[in-house]
């Protein structure tokens, strides 16, 4: 210890002082509001550097607005036909219309105008035979298919619905059916007259002409020039004729029959498409010669929906008798109440009477 000691103080003499000590002047006060700035701005600076590239390298689709960009930037003069709805189960079931089903529903109701814009759509691009389908799987088109299919035949037309969905369909569940065994596929490969093949629906003047079995060489079947024979005799039977095929980024098939009918109609849901595809899409839907006729935004979230949440909200509790009230029922803003709620009893009004006559 006693070395150690000698040994410290002998340092002592090799020290030099570098700068003398000063005594403050006053309290030390830390500068809050400088700390803050100089922790805070590079914080604000990094996070605009993240949302601006963030921005940049997002190619979802985010909105309707967005959709019609793109339609712009491709110098298409096509536009929004329609919105839909999120559903879930719930409220519309698996293999349930809700046109059919559930006809006093929102969602029916915001088929309806899907309808309106449809018919609007088609009255200045004439002709019967039109395409509907998707960017990518998951897109709900077969659903809106069907739904519009049903809405516009109970507006008094005569429709035609064909699952020309070769690779996996589904529109026959719709309907409440297996899969049949004759369909598409039987017609393309034997050249028979398709009339016998369509199956009525629970709607009336709406026909269904189903798959059939699934062939191993669907474009093939497709583009050949008995499928353009088809569409000819099953336009002669119908107002309108709607087709359903794999989506478009999945298959060849939708390219193929986009030259064999007057128009075509994209399905898109914001939160599975992006927009790199839906560009290749449209792309590819134009080198086949047809008109796309416009666009219907499928199951939208109601936030989404802006002001129109209200007048949709209005819809759907106006006739709810499906959920087993009896009386109309009023909305205003989200809120609701039953009008005849409001009314006196039939036992009140007795009493009143009562008073009266007494005096």
């Amino acid at each position: 210890g006693e070395g150690l000691l000698r040994a410290q103080l002998g340092t002592l003499g090799s020290l030099t002082i570098v700068e003398p000590a000063i005594v403050p002047g006053g309290a030390f006060r830390p500068q809050v509001l400088r700390t803050t700035l100089i922790m805070v701005l590079p914080g604000i600076l990094l996070g605009l550097v993240l949302m601006a590239g963030l921005e940049y390298f997002n190619r979802s689709l985010t909105s309707p607005d967005q959709v019609d960009k793109l339609f712009a930037l491709s110098n298409m003069s096509s536009s929004m036909i329609g919105v839909m709805l999120r559903w879930g189960h719930k409220e519309i079931g698996p293999g349930e219309l809700a046109v059919a089903q559930h006809p006093s529903s929102i969602y029916a109701e915001m088929f309806r105008q899907v309808r309106t814009g449809f018919q609007f759509t088609v009255a200045t691009n004439p002709g019967k035979a039109f395409l509907v389908t998707s960017v990518v799987p998951s897109e709900g088109k077969t659903t809106v298919l069907a739904n519009l299919g049903a809405v516009l035949a109970q507006g008094g037309n005569r429709v035609i619905l064909v699952d020309s969905e070769l690779h996996r369909p589904t529109m026959h569940r719709l309907f409440g059916l297996t899969r049949p065994s004759e369909g598409v596929s039987t017609l393309l490969a034997n050249g028979h007259d398709p009339k016998p093949f369509l199956l009525d629906t629970t709607v009336p003047t709406l026909q269904f002409l189903p798959s059939g079995p699934i062939p191993a060489n669907p474009a093939d079947l497709l583009s050949s020039t008995r499928m353009d024979q088809i569409i000819s005799q099953l336009k002669e039977e119908c107002d309108f004729l709607l087709l359903d095929s794999p989506p478009i980024m999945a298959s060849a098939d939708p390219t193929i029959l986009a030259s064999k009918v007057d128009g075509v109609v994209l399905v898109v849901d914001t939160a599975m498409s992006r927009a790199d595809s839906f560009q290749d899409a449209m792309q590819q839907i134009q080198k086949a010669g047809a008109p796309i006729l416009g666009y219907i935004i499928n199951k939208v979230k109601t936030r989404q929906l802006g002001y129109g949440h209200y007048r949709y909200r209005y819809y759907y509790h106006s006739y709810h008798s499906e959920n087993g009230a009896e009386h109309p029922i009023v909305t205003t803003n989200g809120s609701r109440f039953n009008l005849l709620g409001k009314l006196p009893s039939l036992e009140g009004l007795q009493g009143k009477l009562r008073k009266m006559l007494k005096r």
